[in-house]
């Protein structure tokens, strides 16, 4: 390890004393410019202490709020979980009360349906909506099936029968119907081919008799000429 004393005595012995006067002089001023460099570095880096300075004391403020928020969203969250255990506990003792209720309304919206039936279907003859009619009585038809031999429904199957009878005879009249037209537009466009066919053919004959008739006149034109030429 370095020895100041023993460093300092050997110098003063070895040394002259102008020498040791100028060597003073040179640390003097070294220690003065490391003074003034050590000054110069904390007068610039200062305002950056300082803004480091408040930026660790807002970090710290905000990391000790976010604590707490922390604590208060954990306890939050807690609650909200006790609180659905509690829920679904409750539900878990209702839950096939609730399902048999939700099967029971499906079965009431189903016999009103059954229930409209006959009024729909007929509606649906009076304005033509035939594919409507069908419709209600196809969704309706299983339930029908299932009870149309149990107390109203036996009525309620006969007049939903009957009705649809109707709207099937209507359905195969408009069948019946749109096939005889889509023949008779068949017939229409085939007739209308041949009469322009026949149109075409005609013009083409008249044509032919046009250019041969003017032949024949020139013909005769030209032997009055050839007679005229041969008289003295």
């Amino acid at each position: 390890s370095f020895d100041a004393e023993s460093y300092v005595a050997s110098v003063v012995k070895s040394t002259p004393l102008p020498e040791l006067h100028a060597r003073c002089a040179s640390m003097a001023s070294e220690i003065a410019s490391l003074d003034g460099d050590m000054q110069m570095l904390v007068y610039e880096n200062y305002s950056k202490f300082i803004t480091a300075t408040d930026t660790i004391r807002r970090m710290r403020g905000n990391v000790d709020g976010m604590d707490e928020k922390m604590e208060e969203l954990r306890a939050t969250v807690s609650a909200t979980a006790a609180a659905s255990d509690a829920v679904n506990l409750k539900l878990g003792a209702h839950r096939e009360q609730i399902e048999n209720l939700n099967g029971v309304r499906s079965l009431i919206k189903k016999l009103q349906a059954a229930f409209d039936l006959p009024g729909r279907l007929r509606a649906c003859v009076e304005t033509n909506a035939l594919a409507s009619g069908v419709e209600y009585y196809v969704a309706a038809r299983p339930l029908l099936v299932k009870y149309g031999d149990e107390g109203a429904f036996v009525g309620i199957k006969r007049e939903s029968d009957a009705v649809a009878a109707v709207v099937k005879e209507k359905l195969k009249r408009g069948m019946a119907t749109a096939a005889e037209r889509a023949k008779k537009r068949a017939e229409r466009k085939r007739l209308l081919a041949a009469k322009a066919i026949a149109e075409e053919d005609g013009g083409d004959e008249g044509a032919e008799e046009e250019k041969t008739t003017p032949a024949a006149g020139g013909g005769g034109a030209d032997a009055d000429a050839d007679a005229d030429v041969s008289l003295p």
